[in-house]
């Protein structure tokens, strides 16, 4: 979501004022209509800037087939548009046509070209482009993994305006071990509330974003042993997801998980277990009760119950959690290692060496 509304506010920029006048020939005004939702007086604003061919009308009119606002989705169409207007000159369209390119949507995937489009778009100043391009170095994206650059881009990005740029940067730090750098780049995001730009808005600024960082400054936590100081931002995160989102959410499950397990380390397992039933009845609700996330909260109840000196409840959880993910999950044998690892462990707290 948060990535979504990120690409979608920098296409189309702030909000507006149903009172705001435009000069109805202008792209601001199509912008405008389309921020309103009122498509077909948009279509009709952008028909004679498109007759004019400018790039900004074209790419905003490939908006719209890309998300079918009041046309019907089209990605192929949405593609030759933004190539269209990428051509004449148009920054937001060369970055769209990368965005298509990148996940082969209207057309054949190359992620070699998307990155050298996205480039381009960073090197003209466009903030979005340059946040594309740290990610693709981060995660080896038509060019190959550097964390160095990717470092070099996420700041860069970040002083730009994208202020998620801070959660990858946060992580890539923790990724090191540089866990004093990562907390005070979360600290000192946590104290910037009013910090915004045209190019991320949202409605409200301490919904999604920051509880992002929260949950980044939980894992930091966590990491450290500092799971006391981990358990009232979670139990933060759990009150705000259930506002936010409801009571059927896997924002909500994932939060009441690490809640559960910070619980458990600091010797409050009636209160982790409980938060894990939680977990394990709403993941169970919004996804296949064989699947990964029911496999998982397995292996975290015998974790709790281990810390509660439950031993051989410890050992049935984790048994079944290693059954779950051999049954359901091949691509998760490491997660299954972890838990066989934890198993040998119970059975030796129990002095069954056998």
């Amino acid at each position: 979501f948060i990535i979504f509304f990120w690409f979608t506010s920098c296409i189309f920029g702030a909000s507006v004022n149903a009172d705001t006048v435009r000069p109805k020939n202008s792209i601001d005004h199509a912008r405008e209509l389309v921020n309103l939702k009122k498509y077909e007086l948009a279509l009709e604003a952008l028909e004679p800037l498109i007759e004019q061919r400018i790039p900004d009308a074209i790419n905003l009119l490939g908006v719209m087939y890309d998300y079918g606002f009041g046309v019907p989705l089209d990605d192929e169409r949405s593609f030759k548009l933004y190539s269209e207007a990428a051509a004449l000159g148009s920054i937001k369209a060369k970055y769209n046509k990368a965005v298509m390119l990148e996940y082969g949507e209207g057309t054949s995937a190359n992620e070699q070209l998307a990155f050298q489009l996205y480039r381009e778009t960073s090197d003209a100043g466009y903030a979005p482009g340059t946040y594309a391009v740290a990610h693709a170095y981060y995660y080896s994206i038509g060019t190959d993994s550097d964390y160095e650059e990717a470092e070099v881009y996420y700041q860069k990005a970040f002083d730009e305006g994208v202020k998620i740029a801070i959660i990858d940067l946060a992580n890539l730090y923790h990724d090191w071990g540089m866990n004093s750098d990562a907390e005070k780049f979360i600290s000192q995001a946590l104290i910037q509330p009013n910090r915004t730009s045209d190019v991320y808005q949202t409605e409200d600024p301490n919904d999604l974003y920051f509880n992002s960082l929260k949950r980044v400054m939980t894992i930091i936590y966590s990491s450290q042993d500092r799971q006391n100081e981990a358990i009232p931002i979670l139990r933060e995160l759990v009150q705000e997801d259930e506002v936010l989102f409801g009571e059927l959410s896997e924002d909500l499950a994932n939060d009441l998980q690490n809640l559960a397990i910070a619980e458990c380390a600091t010797g409050h397992a009636a209160a982790g277990l409980l938060n894990l039933t939680k977990s394990i009845k709403i993941y169970d609700q919004i996804f296949d009760m064989k699947g990964w996330h029911h496999a998982n909260a397995l292996g975290n109840f015998g974790y709790c119950y281990s810390t509660n000196h439950q031993i051989d409840k410890a050992i049935e959880y984790t048994k079944s959690a290693i059954d779950a993910f051999e049954a359901c999950c091949e691509e998760s044998q490491i997660r299954r290692a972890l838990y066989i690892g934890n198993l040998a462990e119970y059975y030796q707290d129990r002095d069954d060496f056998k």
